[in-house]
This record gives structure tokens, C-alpha cells and sequence, in this order.
């Protein structure tokens, strides 16, 4: 039997559609709470002038990815989870058989 959720290979995938109606032309903003910079979307594809859903959740992922990462370093391991690789006392407590 057919799968239901096939996708038509004469239509575009919803992540090729513009991001919103009427189209954008060149950039679109977004702001993410929690972000502290807003988020700006260009057309991944060249030569394409209209920024698709695609465009900004590859953007957005980014965005989240790189805020995430540089939180990571502005902590390090001060804001560590017990037991996992980046404890540090997670060596001496299998050493000593403690963990």
C-alpha cells in the first residue's frame, strides 16, 4: 500500500516555499526569545531573491546552535553536570571506584 505522506515529486517541498505571504524579496528578520541578536535570513539558494521556509529554519538552527555554543564557553565547566565527560571529578571518582 502507498505510503499517505509521500511527497508529490512535481510539487516543491514545503521547506522551498516562501516564508511568508506576499513574498519576501531579499532578507527576512527574526527574533528568537532568548536570543539577544535578532536573526537575519537570506536566500540560501544563488540567485534566488525570495528567502523560503527552509532559508529561515536553517537559519534560526544556526542562530540557536551558536548561542548555544557560546554560552557553553562563557561558562565552561563551572555550569557542569555531575558524571558527565566534562566533569571533572568524574576521573578521580572512577578511580577510586566511587562512580
Amino acid at each position: 500500500m502507498p505510503s499517505t505522506h509521500r511527497q508529490d515529486e512535481r510539487q516543491p517541498s514545503r521547506l522551498e516555499e516562501p516564508d511568508t505571504s506576499p513574498t519576501t524579496v531579499g532578507s527576512t528578520t527574526i527574533v528568537v526569545s532568548g536570543v539577544e541578536r535578532a536573526v537575519l535570513v537570506f536566500p540560501a539558494t544563488l540567485g534566488s531573491t525570495v528567502v523560503t521556509v527552509g532559508d529561515v529554519f536553517f537559519a534560526v538552527h544556526r542562530a540557536m546552535r551558536g548561542w548555544v555554543v557560546e554560552r557553553h564557553d562563557e561558562f565552561g565547566v563551572e555550569h557542569h553536570v555531575e558524571g558527565r565527560r566534562d566533569d571533572p571529578n568524574r576521573e578521580q571518582s572512577e578511580r577510586t571506584g566511587n562512580g
